[in-house]
Order: C-alpha cells, then structure tokens, then sequence
C-alpha cells in the first residue's frame, strides 16, 4: 500500500498494489496477520494516528515488523522536516513507548549502523542524495518487531476500559 501513484505503478509489477494512506487505510479491522513498514515511522509528523491504524488493521497477535531510521540520543536535532527519513528520526527510545502505547509488545530490536552508513555512501555515490552536511552518527537503522496485544493490552484500551468501569460504578 502507498499513496504515491508513481510507487504503485512500479509495485504493481510485482503483485497486488493498494492506493492509500497509513492514517486512513482502506481495510476492514483485524484484517491481516502482519505488517511492514519500512522507512514509513520516520516519515509521519505524529506518529499514533499511523499506529493506531496499524493496530486497528492487524488481528490481535499480528506481527509489525518496523524497519527505519532512528535518533541514537533523544535530543538528536533533525533541523526540520525536509522530506527526508533522517529529519523526522526519532529515538528508539520514543518509538519503543509509542509501540507500548499503542498496544503492541516490541519483542525484538537490533541496530544496523554499518549498513545505514553503507546505505548512504551508495546512494551519494549514486548521485541519488548529496553528502550531508552532518555526519550521521547520531542516526542508526533499526529493526523492531511487535506484537499486537489485545485491547487490555494498550495503554489506550486500559484507560478506555477503566473509564467505562467508573462511568458503571
């Protein structure tokens, strides 16, 4: 799925392509086992509507598995959105309580540095991006895999559920 028709076209050459959007997607609650997002996190401005889609669309016990960017320190200064993973990188630490939060248990992470600064050598050497004026090592690439807990799971449904429980009482 993406919402770019320029990527759908060449996506389509390999299979099924959906038209849509992360925040909105066109399917129907716990529709799939699993999901992939790769280099998607870093792009989005607010992450919980992304999540919360996520976790809508999955089946309880679905699998998430997230590659991006990430921020190796929390105050890592992306100096504005300007369209690119690297700018809206966050901390793993703040994608891991995003994930909690949103109901999902992370039960596997690993960094990939080399291959980020593999990765980004190639694609300068490519002509494809220009050399930052940084260097990146305050960023690294990880790998997050999660697991949809039910809704008592979620932070959001315990709240929604302890609410209800008073509103009863």
């Amino acid at each position: 799925m993406d919402r770019s028709d320029d990527l759908l076209s060449k996506a389509k050459q390999n299979g099924p392509a959906v038209h849509g959007d992360l925040r909105d997607m066109p399917f129907e609650d716990g529709s799939f086992d699993g999901a992939i997002c790769e280099c998607v996190l870093s792009q989005q401005k607010k992450l919980s509507p992304a999540l919360s889609e996520l976790a809508r669309v999955l089946k309880d016990g679905g699998i998430l598995g997230v590659t991006d960017i990430f921020a190796v320190n929390r105050g890592y200064d992306s100096q504005g959105r300007d369209g690119s993973c690297a700018s809206g990188a966050r901390s793993a630490l703040e994608l891991h309580e995003a994930f909690t939060i949103h109901g999902f248990e992370v039960f596997f992470f690993e960094t990939y540095p080399k291959l980020l600064r593999e990765c980004t050598a190639q694609l300068i050497w490519a002509g494809i991006i220009k050399a930052p004026i940084k260097t990146c090592r305050s960023l690294s690439y990880g790998l997050w895999l999660c697991r949809k807990l039910g809704d008592e799971g979620s932070l959001k449904g315990r709240y929604e559920i302890e609410g209800a429980e008073k509103a009863a009482g």
